[in-house]
């Protein structure tokens, strides 16, 4: 039993970031741009293997594929070992000239399906995923606006880590 909720907490953390420190991640019931304002990083696209960047969190990797839609969309799908897989579509919004990914839960049940997240590389095939704190948002307006307001104040605490994530063999 402890096994499962720790693999369904990584997946939310990993996506949402939803438990993964004591204030959670940022959700939202809209996308920081409403159309694409730049590709994700390049090399982002393709399979992962990722586990979650705190080490008390589960030690099973979930595959994540990220691939190109269409102009400056993306489709990203989770593979948990002997489940249906979960999917999201992103694109990136520009703020002080760092890119920052909007990232839709295609779950038609979920009420705030938006999440803010960056992405940097460790190392060529590392990848680093981290997501918009919520204590970071605080009390800020809840719109695009307020959303950016945040995000182009400095703040080294504004994202929270969440995954790394190594390329994996495509299948």
């Amino acid at each position: 039993m402890k096994g499962a909720v720790m693999r369904s907490r990584f997946i939310a953390c990993l996506v949402l970031g939803i438990g993964m420190l004591s204030a959670g991640c940022y959700e939202a019931t809209f996308p920081l741009d409403r159309a694409p304002q730049a590709d994700l990083q390049a090399g982002v696209t393709g399979p992962w293997r990722c586990l979650p960047a705190d080490p008390h969190e589960t030690d099973e990797a979930i595959t994540v594929t990220v691939k190109r839609a269409g102009d400056r969309i993306y489709d990203v799908t989770l593979l948990e070992t002997d489940q249906e897989p979960d999917r999201y579509q992103a694109y990136a919004s520009v703020v002080n000239a760092a890119t920052v990914i909007n990232l839709k839960d295609l779950d038609p049940a979920s009420s705030k399906p938006w999440v803010f997240l960056r992405t940097s590389f460790l190392r060529p095939n590392v990848l680093a995923i981290q997501v918009l704190s919520e204590t970071a948002v605080g009390k800020a307006e809840a719109s695009p606006a307020g959303i950016r307001k945040v995000l182009e104040r400095p703040s080294e605490t504004a994202f929270e880590d969440v995954s790394v994530c190594v390329r994996a063999k495509a299948p």
